[in-house]
């Protein structure tokens, strides 16, 4: 629909559009999930209405090839046209967007990341949905992942502002193990030892 060849002077033909095309455009846009219908109010009230005069310029044409008549010529001005006006609003949605449900992740201050996370929690949940294993695995995992790496740069930053307001000396409460270094008094086995004791 970029290139509308049916609009002439300023007027948008539709017997100019081969019905299947008519027809294949309103399959495709009952086909969007609601969830990325995000237009304003007024390009989704185009969205709908331009969606049922297509229904009705095709149920028309079917009676008039059912009573052996001609097509009924149907014309509207440019701004009126249905075909441009499923077009502008579509041109407003994004191109993903999580299904509704999907968690919020409200513990995240950067709307960014939480968006980009929710959205692939979203196709985590519709590759699920289609039997696509591989897809959901590879997609749970790359989340799991930005999840972790979030945490941990949250945790390094809290050890950096405790230390700081601690003059800073750590007072972070967690219990790591540290890793013994060996003792210089430990003594070391002498050369050969080894070489007949029981493995």
């Amino acid at each position: 629909m970029s290139k509308v060849v049916y609009e002439h002077d300023g007027i948008a033909k539709m017997n100019a559009v081969d019905a299947a095309v008519l027809s294949g455009v309103l399959v495709l846009a009952d086909q969007v999930p609601d969830e990325l219908l995000t237009m304003d109010n007024g390009a989704y009230a185009s969205f709908i209405t331009a969606k049922e005069q297509i229904k009705h310029i095709l149920t028309t044409w079917t009676s008039n090839r059912n009573a052996g008549h001609g097509l009924q010529g149907f014309q509207f001005a440019a701004h009126l046209n249905p075909l441009a006006q499923i077009r502008d609003a579509l041109a407003q949605c994004p191109d993903e967007s999580p299904a509704p449900g999907t968690s919020e992740l409200s513990f995240i201050p950067d709307t960014d990341l939480r968006t980009n996370l929710r959205n692939d929690i979203g196709a985590v949940n519709r590759a699920l949905s289609n039997g696509e294993w591989k897809a959901a695995t590879v997609l749970a995992g790359s989340a799991i992942e930005a999840l972790l790496l979030w945490s941990l740069r949250q945790r390094q930053q809290e050890d950096i502002t405790t230390r700081t307001s601690n003059g800073g000396t750590c007072t972070n409460t967690r219990k790591w193990q540290p890793i013994s270094e060996p003792s210089s008094r430990t003594p070391r086995p002498k050369p050969g030892s080894l070489e007949n004791s029981a493995i």
